[in-house]
């Protein structure tokens, strides 16, 4: 599995492209146990389930579950809250306005 560090903003995307094609965001979670026993969290890219992305602020480990699952859950709220949408639309406008 080869693993990319992404923007919040990227990573709500993909979780919001995972619930906009019927399944849950949930599936998408993948949790990794270290040797040291600190765990590393990151959600599969609904593009190709060989990428593992981690959102930049989420790009550490977390020694237990109740952390790791924590900053899950942040990322579940902000998806269903839909901030990052208008984001997305900042992002698309200046792409648009830079094409002309």
């Amino acid at each position: 599995m080869n693993i990319e560090v992404v923007s919040k903003t990227n990573a709500l995307c993909n979780l919001g492209t995972w619930q906009g094609k019927g399944r849950s965001p949930l599936e998408a979670v993948r949790i990794f146990g270290q040797e040291d026993g600190s765990l590393v969290v990151g959600f599969t890219s609904y593009v190709d389930f060989d990428v593992l992305e981690v959102p930049e602020h989420m790009n550490r480990t977390y020694q237990n579950y109740q952390a790791a699952f924590t900053a899950i859950g942040a990322m579940f709220d902000a998806l269903e809250k839909g901030d990052y949408l208008e984001e997305v639309q900042a992002m698309l406008d200046a792409e648009r306005e830079a094409g002309q």
